[in-house]
């Protein structure tokens, strides 16, 4: 089916529309005509007045043409005023001869091949004509003519095919970089090579159609523009917008179209056939084909749509490479990552590594990684820029799209439940600075089927993730689970080497590692710690009386305390015996002080029950502060340690502090 629009409405083409414009194409006519049936008997002072009279009216006419895009009706409007220039210079052989070969360099820029050939042929049999009539026209004048007309319209194809390239390979250039800062792309080289090879077979069907120019046409922003990405013939069109133009109806219908009378943005004197390649694609979506009808030169509706078919199979199997190439380079990425799962057994690394990998193969805008462990869940890692649950996190079972994970085993997409928003990811209390619009949560299973961690992919910019990454996700879930279930067990197993067994605080050996890492802080950053020693008041008679096993009792007691007062940034550990340690990073004298009488109090209002006595507990402490009282973390140990003394000398139960400035005395 051939659909033709109402061609009164079509734009005229040659001059501007209003009154003034119209008037003076008359006036330039009229005084061309009379200049040329007149040339004997008018002088050349007339004929150059002439010329600049017409040039001036042509000129005055040029600025709405050009601002509409009519450049090839210039060139055409530009023909009187130069030939009554070459008049009033005694004819084609006098000093004006140049502009001769301006005009024609002007006609082959803005005409087609054909048309420019035509109308420089009709202006030199015009030029002698006229120098013949005037009786100033000689065989050397009529050669020098030709050779200018010749020249002039060769220089200007030149310039022309090489303006055009450029901008060809400027255009391609700009897509290929496009694309990769978007992502959509393949390596550079094989983005060239598929461009290349789309251009072409576009050629071969402008070649194969005798048209002067074929597009093939994306249609872009939810089919509001359409933009020509390759161009073979012509000089490209402009993207122009649908809503108007005859594409609209081919891209919405998929049918082939013919206009007689084409669009304001197809070359001029052209008939024009559309029809959709990919139908709602937003690559190569449309194909035009414009051409002359002169002569034979007609392109049939069969012909149209055996190029297009022949277009659309080769744009289904760049789409297909293009698609396996993006596979492939998937499962490039998480093959490298497999192979450094063995150096990336620190659960400080692995979780993250695991999120920005799944983050980068699926495309998405964020990433998070979760252990579940008891039917209850906590997020280790979250990657990207749009925020979202916090890590350290916990959520339990039904509560969220990862709690729903825990419960049923299964993938779970984002889902609305009902009018008062979308349910969170983890938890309530979620902060996004970009809302999700696609989420997917993962269970990663072991080999025997047991939940071992949950990884969530989301993107804030897209409504659907890449199914085929997902699935590549899915496949190594279970080496994924394996490798999170060996994180944990090597955090329980350090906790085991680091933690004192009785009270589940650090043990001295940890504490001096962690004290020698804030003594590499301090010496980088200058940031101020403090340090609490506290040791337990006669507890010695507390064994003797009771028994050691009612010293263990007391001991467990005081961890409880302390692990329940301090901050989690805090690092606790039992130091040796009876006696324990509090390292407070980025806390001065004054805040540790109150620490540690908060500590003193709670010691003392608890009491251990053993064999139905009640043992009273309580503690001395001794307080120091990098740099108010030491100059460095490492000589906090000891200052701390004479102040505990002190309270124990100044009759227990009590907290001393070092003095500032270090004097003691």
């Amino acid at each position: 089916m051939t659909a033709r629009p109402n061609t009164q409405a079509a734009h005229v083409r040659a001059w501007p529309s209003d009154a003034l414009a119209a008037y003076g194409t008359q006036v330039v006519a009229g005084v061309y005509v009379g200049c040329v049936l007149f040339a004997p008997w008018l002088g050349h002072g007339v004929l150059a007045l002439a010329a600049a009279g017409t040039g001036a009216i042509v000129v005055w006419n040029a600025r709405d043409s050009w601002r509409a895009g009519r450049r090839s009706a210039l060139a055409v409007a530009a023909w009187p005023p130069a030939h009554l220039l070459v008049m009033a210079a005694e004819g084609p052989a006098g000093p004006a001869l140049p502009v001769l070969a301006a005009w024609a360099v002007l006609l082959a820029f803005t005409q087609p091949v054909r048309s420019a050939s035509v109308r420089a042929a009709l202006a030199t049999l015009l030029v002698a004509v006229v120098a013949a009539w005037a009786g100033n026209l000689s065989l050397g004048g009529g050669v020098e003519t030709v050779l200018a007309m010749v020249s002039g319209g060769v220089l200007g194809g030149v310039g022309r095919h090489l303006a055009g390239s450029m901008e060809g390979k400027a255009r391609q250039l700009e897509r290929i970089l496009e694309d990769a800062r978007a992502g959509r792309t393949d390596p550079l080289s094989v983005a060239v090579r598929r461009s290349e090879e789309m251009s072409e077979a576009v050629e071969e069907v402008r070649a194969r159609l005798g048209a002067e120019r074929a597009v093939l046409w994306d249609v872009i922003e939810d089919g509001a523009r359409a933009r020509p990405r390759i161009v073979a013939g012509e000089t490209a069109p402009p993207t122009i917008t649908l809503n108007g133009d005859p594409l609209r109806w081919v891209w919405e219908e998929t049918l082939p179209l013919r206009l007689d009378v084409p669009p304001v943005w197809a070359l001029p004197e052209t008939r024009m056939s559309a029809i959709s390649i990919l139908g709602g694609s937003d690559r190569y979506a449309l194909l035009t084909v414009e051409w002359h009808p002169d002569g034979d030169v007609a392109v049939s509706l069969q012909a149209l749509q055996d190029v297009a078919r022949y277009l659309r199979a080769l744009a289904r199997l760049q789409i297909r490479e293009t698609a396996a190439d993006a596979a492939r380079t998937r499962f490039a990425e998480m093959l490298d990552f497999v192979r450094q799962l063995p150096g990336e057994m620190d659960p400080e690394t692995f979780p993250d590594a695991l999120a920005q990998t799944a983050r980068a193969v699926v495309g998405a805008t964020g990433a998070l990684v979760a252990s579940v462990e008891n039917e209850s869940g906590r997020v280790l890692a979250n990657v990207g820029e749009d925020g979202g649950p916090a890590v350290g996190a916990y959520f339990g079972p039904m509560e969220s799209d990862c709690g729903w994970v825990i419960r049923t085993r299964t993938r779970m997409p984002r889902l609305r439940t009902d009018s008062h928003g979308q349910r969170p990811i983890v938890a309530n209390g979620e902060r996004w600075h970009a809302q999700p619009r696609a989420v997917l949560a993962l269970p990663l299973l072991d080999p025997k089927s047991e939940i071992r961690g949950i990884l969530a992919i989301w993107s804030s910019q897209a409504d659907d993730l890449d199914s085929d990454a997902v699935k590549l996700l899915e496949v190594f879930a279970p080496v994924f689970a394996l490798q999170l279930q060996h994180a944990g067990d090597l955090v329980k197993l350090r906790e085991r080497v680091t933690a004192d067994a009785l009270t589940g605080l650090h043990n001295r050996g940890a504490f001096d590692e962690r004290l020698e890492a804030e003594q590499q802080l301090f010496l980088r950053y200058r940031h101020p710690a403090a340090l609490i020693v506290a040791d337990i008041d006669h507890f010695k008679r507390v064994n003797d009386t009771y028994g050691h096993e009612a010293g263990d009792a007391v001991l467990r007691m005081i961890g409880e305390v302390i692990e329940g007062t301090v901050r989690e940034v805090d690092y606790a550990a039992r130091y040796g015996g009876e006696e324990f340690v509090v390292l407070l990073p980025d806390t001065m004298r004054a805040a540790a002080i109150d620490v540690a009488e908060r500590l003193r109090a709670a010691v003392e209002a608890r009491t251990v029950v053993w064999n139905e006595e009640r043992i009273q507990v309580q503690a001395s402490f001794g307080v120091s502060a990098c740099t108010e009282c030491v100059d460095t973390p490492a000589q906090l140990v000891q200052s701390a340690d004479d102040m505990l003394y002190r309270s124990k000398e100044a009759g227990r139960n009590r907290v001393t502090a070092a003095l500032v400035g270090r004097d003691e005395e």
